[in-house]
């Protein structure tokens, strides 16, 4: 008995190293296939034999694809679709944090005192002129300009109006490294002003929107000073306050960069601009799932008639919608905007 259980042993000490590297192996299938692996350890079948069943590499990637597929399968699109949107607006919110928090941290490395108490007095004049109509106006301007020599270096970029731009900033001492004019498809002439002070000008718009409206103005005075001081240049008799800034940039300057992708609108809404004016050359980027209400346009015929400015049927048939759009659980905390395209009368309405 001794002898037959000492030879059992010493078998089983020869077999020792294999033993170990069927367990290391298992061990590493374990990490990636554990019911792969538990089959293989307890010798179930198909896998109780002395060879393999099959091909391993091709039946792992399937077994792969298989559980991936069912993964997906189960998945929710509208559920992963408010994720992308939530994880989207915390990236951008973060993004606008992050940047926000390093512009000011290398603006205050650099503000001086001198600059800063300059930037805060400017700031109680402009408060003081207000809307520009009092008596003192003319003195607190020149003490802003004046105030603005030291305090223009505080400040990396300024967003201002035009008429803000004169009053603010001499036209030869102040120099801005680059000028953004926005909305200049809808700014008059007068809004080329600013390109004195840049070296380098950005012109926003276009020309698919509404022009400037020089609404009762007269002509002929703007013409005769056309005539008078701007002949011999580019295109000068559209110098009058209809023509835009927008459009004076094109004349200047040539060719234009249309941004092509839209984000604001779905495409259900936005397709009609987009046919009517891009010749279809708009891509819309908002999903139409990313919003709960549907339709998105409604194209609602009212038979009603027009009594000098007013249309009363149509009237009544807006603010019936409204006041029943309002109870519906689908329009909470919402708000409705009315476009009328016919005058402050229909307006009031």
């Amino acid at each position: 008995s001794y002898r037959d259980t000492f030879l059992r042993l010493e078998q089983l000490h020869q077999l020792l190293p294999i033993y170990q590297e069927r367990k290391a192996w298992l061990n590493r299938l374990r990490v990636a296939a554990p019911d792969w692996a538990d089959a293989v350890e307890r010798r179930l079948p198909l896998h109780d034999g002395a060879t393999v069943p099959g091909v391993p590499l091709p039946a792992w990637r399937w077994r792969q694809f298989t559980q991936e597929l069912d993964r997906r399968a189960e998945l929710s699109v509208p559920e992963i679709q408010a994720r992308i949107e939530r994880l989207g607006d915390e990236l951008r919110e973060v993004t606008i944090g992050l940047v926000e928090q390093r512009a000011w941290a290398a603006l205050l490395g650099k503000v001086k005192d001198e600059q800063r108490q300059a930037l805060l007095a400017w700031i109680a004049i402009m408060k003081k002129i207000g809307a520009g109509t009092g008596k003192n106006v003319p003195a607190l301007l020149r003490e802003a300009r004046r105030l603005m020599k030291k305090a223009r270096g505080a400040v990396p970029v300024w967003i201002m109006p035009f008429s803000r731009v004169t009053n603010s900033f001499h036209p030869v001492r102040d120099r801005f490294d680059v000028i953004i004019v926005d909305e200049a498809s809808q700014e008059d002439v007068l809004g080329l002003m600013p390109f004195y002070m840049a070296k380098k000008v950005i012109v926003v718009g276009d020309d698919e929107q509404v022009t400037p409206l020089d609404v009762g103005g007269e002509t002929q005075p703007i013409y005769d000073l056309i005539e008078q001081w701007l002949r011999g240049l580019p295109g000068h008799m559209s110098y009058d306050l209809k023509t835009s800034v927008y459009d004076r940039a094109q004349i200047a300057f040539g060719s234009a960069v249309r941004l092509q992708e839209h984000f604001r609108c779905v495409p259900e809404i936005i397709q009609f601009s987009n046919h009517l004016s891009y010749n279809g050359e708009i891509r819309p980027l908002r999903e139409s799932a990313s919003t709960p209400i549907k339709p998105a346009l409604v194209a609602h015929r009212v038979d009603g008639n027009k009594v000098g400015k007013k249309n009363l049927v149509e009237a009544e048939t807006i603010a019936s919608l409204i006041v029943a759009a309002v109870e519906q659980p689908e329009y909470a905390g919402k708000t409705f905007g009315v476009i009328s395209l016919v005058g402050d009368e229909q307006t009031d309405e």
